[in-house]
């Protein structure tokens, strides 16, 4: 298993969830935190979901290969 984070990453439109590999830092500017994640898009890879419709139990999967 690999470290990574999903972030939060847009506003007012819908987007396919994404994993980004590491652990989530803040993105500093002469030393003050912004309120952003620090990260490289050409790492983000694309998340797909599945539920079972009997139980309601929900499986993510992050497959590099759905870049």
């Amino acid at each position: 298993m690999e470290l990574g984070f999903i972030p939060d990453s847009t506003y007012g439109a819908l987007l396919q969830s994404r994993w980004h590999p590491g652990e989530a830092k803040q993105l500093k500017f002469f030393g003050m935190e912004l309120p952003r994640l620090e990260t490289n898009i050409s790492e983000f890879v694309p998340i797909t979901a599945y539920r079972c419709s009997g139980c309601g139990l929900l499986k993510f999967f992050a497959n590099q290969e759905s870049k």
